[in-house]
């Protein structure tokens, strides 16, 4: 299991993400209780306050919450994998095997910079200082330290370590293990040496409620996807696009799973995909996922909202979400839902001077004896 465990390590820092993904199962299959037991505890990446309530979890519900944790982490739902869970992998494996030692009874996750790595990862300036020639005296030698400096270019988040020469723990120095217990506070865990994470775009997302059919409320989602800078490094030519709509419950299982996929022409740099959605949903608790993903050069680009869907039942008077768009117009005379109008979606930005049409319904409204409505 730990060979595996290796081999899935060497394979995340190959960039070959499916092949390690794979590796890292199997090791995981092949592994004793004992070995298995760091990859499967989250404590390591939560906040301090948090720990607590995760340690009194019992075996299931651990699980659960496992499983959950790292279906929320997952970077693409349509990339069918997830690189940050293979990367905590490549990270406790790697702390393990270098700073883990079984005959003084600690694991490398334990130690202060097994933990840090467990969190962020490898630093971007890893640098040994202060180290001098002391002789061949044994208390002397013993008694220099060498300091052990990470820093982290992003975050800015900076350790510095104690090292005894001969040793191969090394402790926090100063007051930085006062500063890791703050920056954990605000940052529990960082990616940033992945991909598929760190070169993540945005789509900007837009949604509306209104009453639907069969109890149902409608969701109208508008997308923006930016293709334009997907695509920036890849050359003119036609390439695929992959867009989904994806609702999960409160399990994060899937609720709706609608694809919209095309072909572009990349060269473009400010070309924006347009998506419009329209997903029927019983009143609840919901995530909403809009994804676009080019294969090609494996870019990728999400947005993601929490959907509390309501419900439009009773015979009190309602109003439906505003839609804000560019442009709003019937699709014929007899328009009478929003699905009868033509919808040119805004993202929120928006040109000074130009136009905007807003467009809304109003549910429940009861005429008087004279056949008018006030509201």
């Amino acid at each position: 299991g730990t060979a595996w465990a290796v081999y899935g390590l060497a394979l995340t820092r190959a960039n070959r993400w499916v092949e390690a993904e794979r590796a890292f199962n199997t090791a995981l299959a092949r592994m004793t209780p004992a070995q298995r037991t760091p990859y499967e505890n989250l404590e390591v990446l939560l906040k301090t306050d948090d720990k607590p309530q995760y340690t009194n979890l019992g075996p299931q519900q651990r699980a659960e919450m496992d499983s959950l944790y790292w279906a929320v982490a997952q970077p693409l739902f349509l990339a069918n994998r997830n690189e940050k869970r293979t990367e905590f992998f490549a990270r406790m494996t790697y702390v393990q095997h270098r700073w883990g030692d079984a005959l003084r009874g600690y694991a490398g996750y334990e130690s202060d910079r097994g933990s840090v790595y467990v969190r962020y990862g490898p630093p971007d300036i890893w640098a040994s200082l202060g180290r001098r020639d002391v002789g061949t005296d044994p208390d002397e030698v013993e008694g220099e330290s060498a300091v052990v400096l990470w820093v982290y270019a992003k975050t800015k988040l900076r350790f510095v370590f104690d090292l005894t020469p001969g040793y191969a723990k090394a402790v926090f120095a100063g007051d930085f293990r006062n500063f890791y217990r703050q920056a954990e506070r605000v940052v529990p865990v960082r990616y940033d040496n992945v991909a598929a994470v760190r070169d993540l775009d945005s789509v900007d997302v837009q949604t509306a409620q209104f009453r639907g059919d069969s109890g149902k409320t409608d969701i109208a989602v508008f997308s923006f996807a930016p293709v334009g800078r997907m695509s920036a490094e890849a050359p003119h030519m036609q390439m695929e696009l992959q867009t989904a709509a994806i609702v999960k419950d409160g399990r994060m299982r899937d609720v709706i799973r609608e694809h919209q996929d095309s072909r572009f022409m990349g060269g473009d740099t400010v070309q924006m995909q347009r998506r419009s959605w329209r997903l029927g949903l019983k009143p609840n608790q919901y995530l909403l996922r809009v994804e676009a993903l080019i294969p090609a050069v494996q870019h990728g680009a999400r947005g993601s909202m929490p959907l509390d869907v309501r419900s439009f039942a009773g015979t009190d008077l309602m109003m439906s979400d505003v839609v804000l768009a560019r442009n709003i117009s019937p699709r014929d005379s007899t328009a009478s839902r929003w699905t009868d109008f033509f919808i040119d979606p805004s993202s929120g930005r928006l040109e000074s001077a130009s136009s905007v049409g807003l467009l809304w319904e109003i549910y429940n409204l009861t005429p008087d004896t004279s056949g008018t409505v006030h509201y």
